[in-house]
């Protein structure tokens, strides 16, 4: 909008043969002065050149092209709104300015200022008293406020240190510190418990199956993708069997992967003291999910799989009834690998 874009030139020299000559001496001796440099790119000599002649305003090919910019629109003086006839752009400094009338207050409403309070006393104090200093301010059983370094302040730091408990050792130490790491990790548990809707002695065997199994689906995605990569990948039918069979005993003999899954569980999740290992009423009913469907179909071959306990997601969703509007009835048993 701003730039003229001039292109298409062309070499037009003199009819005179001395002066078309002194003109090619003087075109060649500007080339090898504005291109006789080191160039930076030896790779790409011609890109160089190019960039060489655009910084020197130089044109020794007819494929350069010029941006002239517009220097048309370039005012000497201050707008003149009458003599346009279209709207124009207001600056801020061509519009009258607002002169601002504030009054001087301060004498009405002063200001009250309060120093900070500072509970380190000015003067020389023992050195046992500075672990002990209380950081905010010291009233007396009256509610008289007690100043930093007055005698009252002495006293009452000399027994706030008379009456402090003695140092614990290292046995009491890391006790105080097993104690607050069991309160924090119970606090956490519990707070797990209510996340994942099940009991506080329920949440380790919970946070295990969660991982484990996700842990189980990962690696049977992995190998069942490996295999399925090897037989698209053959075409002799001796290589495609063999792919296939593997398929159907990775999906259909993994009852062993079911059987670690339940050892993980009983040895690395283990019940707090006194919880049973059986189920109570009050974790049923708290996981109990009367609104999550299940599949009707039997799926005991699958080694993810738990039905032991029907009364938990039992419930049959319209959901899975076949609408299609095919030949013939799709069912689950029918997809094998």
């Amino acid at each position: 909008m701003y730039k003229k874009k001039l292109s298409n030139f062309s070499l037009c020299r003199s009819n005179n043969t001395h002066v078309n000559k002194a003109q090619e001496t003087r075109f060649e001796r500007s080339k090898r002065r504005i291109f006789n440099s080191k160039e930076h790119n030896p790779q790409n000599h011609r890109h160089h050149r190019l960039i060489t002649s655009q910084r020197y305003r130089f044109l020794y090919t007819a494929s350069q092209s010029i941006n002239k910019p517009i220097k048309h629109l370039q005012y000497t003086h201050g707008w003149d709104l009458s003599k346009y006839k279209f709207r124009t752009p207001l600056s801020k400094y061509s519009l009258p300015q607002r002169s601002l009338v504030i009054e001087d207050v301060s004498f009405m409403n002063p200001t009250l200022t309060v120093e900070r309070y500072n509970p380190i006393p000015d003067i020389p104090f023992p050195e046992k008293f500075n672990k002990i200093i209380p950081k905010d301010p010291i009233y007396n059983k009256q509610g008289v406020y007690i100043s930093p370094g007055s005698r009252e302040w002495f006293t009452y730091m000399h027994d706030l240190h008379k009456n402090l408990p003695p140092p614990l050792t290292k046995a009491q130490k890391r006790a105080k510190r097993l104690r607050d790491e069991a309160i924090q990790w119970d606090n956490q548990a519990r707070d797990d418990a209510i996340y994942h809707g099940t009991s506080f002695n329920r949440i380790s065997r919970r946070i295990a199956a969660k991982e484990v199994l996700t842990r189980i689906t990962f690696r049977f995605d992995e190998v069942m993708k490996e295999y399925i990569e090897h037989y698209f990948e053959y075409d002799d039918m001796n290589n495609k069997n063999h792919y296939h069979n593997e398929m159907v005993k990775l999906a259909y003999n993994s009852s062993g992967r079911r059987e670690r899954h339940d050892m993980y569980l009983i040895n690395f999740s283990r019940l707090p003291t006194g919880a049973l290992n059986d189920t109570s009423d009050d974790t049923i009913e708290l996981e109990k999910r009367p609104k999550k469907c299940r599949s009707p179909y039997s799926i005991d071959h699958c080694f993810l799989a738990n039905n032991s306990d029907r009364t938990k997601r039992l419930r049959v969703s319209p959901d899975f009834l076949n609408d299609s509007t095919g030949v013939g009835d799709i069912k689950l048993d029918e997809y094998t690998f």
